[in-house]
């Protein structure tokens, strides 16, 4: 029996250190509105790898999804049970029981018949209503009090992970499996002990704002492709349209808690806006409408958090430009890579090597000795040896050149 996830305790001083594995500390500076340092934090902060087969909080992860069977088959449910084996009857898959203009049959036996026929048989197709904004409030009174909820939306092909390579250069590669669990267990430890209730990823899929290890405690979007929380029946009701409920659900857990955890070297790669979802049951148009009058709204309530910023290049496809103001603590900093693999002896030193070691003689010079009792030469001279050698090399190759020159 899985056991019961612990909620972050929000007026609770005890910390909590994971065992099972070596960890890492952080000196974070504690941070107030204008993140000014007040004085610094220790912060315990483990790397990804640490927590594969690890971790004992339950969750369920839960897919709003309306008008795309197939799309959810091949691409959402293929990455969470497939490349990242997730069990599916971990999945709860959330559709509205309606029929759609066009179509013969309801949502829910679309879906029952498109999970059958891929495979997915264990996945559970839960009944729900139209709209991202009442579905949302749906999947929240249906679980228990503090369920640990893993919001994933049904065009989510994969999740990048920022790399650091030797040049400096951030590249973007697929999440290797099962890092996603592991994503899952990491980020539940790191809520109890940052006593936060809200998680994501980086929002942004370009290469020039992912970080290789940066974890961020300010105010900003948390996209809703992927998203962990903690069910709380207690918040009031989301009031705004469905195309904003992402942004509004940021202004909303950052009020009543005052912080949030976006992995920056994590996005989700997705369609955006693509056929079905919310452009079967509204045009673009009117979308871009509710749109604006969501933003007007939210700028008006959370004027210290974001205010609307128009720009040209904003069409009906894309979302209208919102800027966030910088509020919060400095970022959390996940550890370096693996480390340095140790160098195990196969075999006892012989005499001349430990001679060797014991002399402070350098590396390039250990391997110029013949094996025996006593070493050939001591270090000046070898060294003076060597330098002649180069020399002359060097000499010989600047005459060889110099011929061949003159012959052409």
């Amino acid at each position: 029996m899985p056991i019961r996830t612990k909620l972050p305790e929000h007026h609770s001083d005890s910390k909590q250190r994971p065992g099972g594995h070596a960890c890492y500390s952080a000196s974070v500076p504690k941070t107030t509105g204008g993140g000014a340092s007040e004085h610094a934090e220790n912060v315990t902060v483990r790397t990804l790898e640490s927590y594969i087969g690890n971790g004992s909080h339950s969750f369920r992860v839960v897919i709003p999804s309306l008008d795309r069977p197939d799309v959810l088959c091949a691409k959402t449910l293929g990455f969470l049970c497939h490349r990242q084996k997730i069990q599916q009857d971990l999945i709860d898959v959330w559709v509205a029981d309606t029929m759609l203009p066009g179509q013969t049959t309801t949502e829910v036996k679309r879906y029952k018949a498109a999970l059958q026929k891929n495979g997915f048989t264990s996945v559970n197709v839960k009944l729900g209503v139209l709209g991202l904004t009442n579905q949302w409030q749906k999947i929240c009174s249906s679980y228990r009090e503090g369920a640990y909820l893993i919001c994933v939306l049904d065009s989510v092909t994969t999740v990048l992970r920022g790399v650091k390579m030797k040049s400096g250069n951030i590249r973007a590669e697929p999440l290797a499996c099962p890092l996603f669990k592991a994503l899952i267990m990491h980020a539940a430890d790191l809520c109890c002990k940052q006593k936060v209730w809200l998680w994501g990823l980086n929002p942004a899929q370009s290469l020039m704002s992912l970080s290789d290890r940066s974890i961020s405690r300010k105010f900003g979007l948390v996209q809703n492709a992927v998203f962990g929380t903690w069910n709380r029946k207690s918040t009031p009701a989301l009031r705004c349209s469905s195309f904003c409920l992402d942004l509004e659900l940021s202004c909303r857990v950052w009020t009543e808690d005052g912080s949030f955890l976006r992995y920056g070297m994590l996005t989700a790669k997705r369609a955006y806006r693509g056929q079905g979802g919310q452009r079967a049951t509204m045009s673009l148009t009117k979308r871009r409408k509710e749109e604006a009058t969501a933003i007007k709204y939210l700028e008006e309530n959370y004027s210290k958090l974001l205010q609307h910023a128009p720009h040209k290049a904003a069409n009906s496809k894309t979302m209208q430009p919102v800027a966030t103001h910088p509020v919060g603590k400095r970022p959390l900093q996940l550890p370096r890579g693996a480390r340095r693999r140790k160098i195990v002896a196969t075999r006892p030193s012989t005499s001349t090597e430990r001679y060797r070691v014991a002399h402070g003689l350098p590396f390039w010079l250990r391997g110029k000795f013949k094996v025996g009792r006593k070493p050939i030469g001591d270090h000046a001279s070898s060294r003076q040896e060597i330098n002649k050698r180069y020399y002359l090399k060097r000499r010989q190759q600047r005459h060889s050149a110099a011929e061949h020159g003159r012959r052409c």
